[in-house]
């Protein structure tokens, strides 16, 4: 359940937080709340624990239970934004430690299509030098000497944090435009709904040919996999690697 709850509030609790960051204030508590009822919603679906009453989730005289009785459901997108916060903030200090693994799986993730040392710097302003240092992720180095080398690198250096500093800009306007006007947030809102429909449309569209290159790859189909209206278009390719 702690795992489950943990990528709910990856979904729901981090992006408040990063409207947070980047318009430099948050979200009305409106719409935080249905933001957060939406994905509670979701979590319902796929099997967090929810009360089913609302009286038996969020009442501080319950707090103190007898030790038979069992523990209440965690609930992290209960109508209350300061316990959603507080659930991500606990299971970060508590559960997520960067191990090798983390960094190599950081590392693959940021260098997937290329770009490896934007991504890496946008990661360490998001992250903060403690864990971008403790994931592994590049430094920016600042003035070393008069050297060919190391102008080089100040030079390029340079640039990218010039390119990072403009895409937080930009990216910053973007979200402040949509909070505050209307016209512009309702085609956003479109924008993306577009974007979206593309996005499952081509996915949908290469899944056959996806699907039978990973089965043939790994010779557990000769021939290729025929399109079926009732398959997940986001069903696993390969066999887990044990």
């Amino acid at each position: 359940q702690e795992d489950l709850a943990a990528t709910l509030l990856a979904f729901s609790v981090n992006v408040l937080l990063g409207i947070e960051i980047f318009a430099g204030k948050p979200l009305p508590a409106n719409e935080q709340l249905d933001y957060l009822a939406l994905w509670r919603y979701i979590g319902w679906l796929l099997g967090i624990d929810t009360p089913e009453s609302e009286h038996t989730s969020s009442n501080c005289d319950r707090a103190v239970q007898e030790w038979t009785e069992p523990l209440p459901p965690i609930d992290p997108c209960r109508p209350s934004i300061l316990h959603a916060y507080a659930s991500l903030e606990s299971i970060i200090l508590h559960i997520l430690h960067p191990e090798p693994s983390s960094c190599d799986l950081v590392t693959h993730l940021l260098s997937v299509t290329g770009f490896f040392a934007f991504r890496a710097e946008v990661c360490r302003k998001l992250l903060g030098e403690p864990l971008a240092d403790s994931l592994g992720l590049p430094k920016c180095h600042c003035w070393q000497g008069w050297s060919v080398d190391a102008v080089q690198v100040f030079v390029v250096n340079s640039l990218l944090k010039v390119a990072v500093y403009t895409f937080f800009m930009c990216f910053r306007l973007y979200t402040l435009l949509t909070m505050s006007c209307p016209w512009f947030k309702t085609k956003a809102t479109f924008w993306h709904g577009c974007m979206q429909r593309k996005f499952l449309h081509k996915w949908e569209k290469g899944h056959s040919s996806r699907m039978s290159a990973a089965y043939q790859k790994d010779n557990h189909a000769s021939a290729s996999v025929k399109k079926s209206s009732s398959s997940c278009p986001f069903s696993m390719v390969m066999p887990p690697q044990m």
